[in-house]
């Protein structure tokens, strides 16, 4: 009894899913009348990772339209070319103290100097 009602919720998952993703209900019918239980698994498992694919891709495509900043890290960061004023430490510049005390920071350096 217990598979029967397994199978009627996986069935209303999937009804939900094409709901969500624009598709008719033909499925769920083709789920009551000719899919196993494995196929009814394998087919809630792809509608149910298509969501979340398509979540994903809603999200990184509605952060890049809000056009926040891009953070960056020193990892990576080629550091040779850079001179830095003399009352600064390149720890200073890693450990942010610069800003604690509300200094400007000036890098010099040839064109791309830090790119990777």
């Amino acid at each position: 009894m217990s598979a029967i009602r397994e199978r009627e919720a996986l069935r209303a998952e999937i009804s939900a899913f094409c709901k969500k993703l624009v598709l008719s209900q033909r499925a769920v019918q083709l789920c009551e009348t000719e899919a196993t239980p494995k196929q009814e698994e394998f087919l809630h498992r792809v509608l149910s990772e298509e969501m979340e694919s398509r979540e994903r891709s809603r999200r990184t495509r509605l952060l890049s339209r809000a056009g926040f900043p891009v953070y960056k890290t020193l990892e990576g960061y080629e550091r040779h070319g850079v001179k830095l004023p003399s009352s600064l430490q390149w720890s200073d510049l890693t450990e942010g103290t610069f800003i604690e005390g509300r200094r400007n920071l000036v890098l010099y350096g040839p064109v791309g100097t830090g790119k990777m």
